[in-house]
Order: structure tokens, then sequence, then C-alpha cells
């Protein structure tokens, strides 16, 4: 039964950027190994974009995104261009509206050593990256004036 749900999810969504999404996993590829998480193990997502130098001299940039499991473990997925990541990055916030977005010093550090307080802090900020915005609610509550 397992392997006939990844089997239709596969024929059923496209790759975006290397990345498969549907409601109940994403797949991606890191190297010759094929990553397969459930959608509600995805915690986090970032870009990274590394400055490429030769004898101190700038000679062009790469880009690419993170992501983050509950579990703590990361991969680091290239991409074409930073358009390619800001686009993957939107339809990761569209198609699983409870991954973090953009990097945190401090959820790093969490990730890496401290589990039980990413996962925590994962619940915590993907709650209050939902919840009403105060200005959006005074400017909603308040009448328009001509």
């Amino acid at each position: 039964m397992a392997l006939e749900r990844v089997e239709a999810f596969y024929h059923d969504t496209q790759p975006v950027n290397g990345l498969r999404m549907g409601e109940a996993f994403t797949m991606f590829h890191t190297g010759a190994e094929t990553q397969l998480l459930r959608a509600s193990d995805v915690a986090w997502a970032y870009q990274i974009t590394t400055q490429h130098r030769v004898n101190f001299i700038p000679t062009g940039k790469s880009f690419g995104m993170r992501l983050w499991a509950l579990d703590g473990r990361s991969w680091e997925l290239p991409m074409k261009n930073q358009d390619a990541v800001q686009g993957t990055l939107c339809m990761i916030f569209q198609q699983f509206p409870h991954v973090l977005m953009g990097y945190s010093a401090q959820l790093a550090a969490l990730a890496k050593k401290d589990n039980a307080a990413f996962r925590a802090q994962v619940a915590q900020g993907a709650q209050a990256q939902h919840a009403p915005q105060p200005e959006a609610q005074a400017q909603q509550a308040a009448p328009a004036q001509e």
C-alpha cells in the first residue's frame, strides 16, 4: 500500500526546480540519493547564496535553498538562479503553510543541538507566521475616511 501511494504521488506531481511536492510527500534528489519526506516533516526552508572568489576577486554567485526536516536533517538543493530559488520557496509556502521561511541563526543552532526545542520553535513560528498582523487588524477595524 505504501509503495502504491509513493508511485501515485510520483506520477501525479511535476518536478519544479528538482522538487516534487504533493499533499502527502516531498521528493527531491541529493546527488545519487532520492529523498522522500512526509509533507508534515518539512519544517523550514531558506535561500543560500554563495559568493565565489578567485584571489579575493568576486567571480560570481551560486544559489540554492536549504530544506530542513523536523528531525534536524537538512539538505542543500542547488538551483540555477535566485528567481528559481524564490519561486520554489513561494511554492513550498503555498503547498505547506506550516513551513517556516527565512534564515535564523537561532533556529539553525537549535536544529543542530536541541531537536525538541527546534520542533517547539517551528510549531510556534508556524502559528505566528499565520496569525493576523496587528497593522492589518487596525486597518480593517478603522473606517475609511474620505
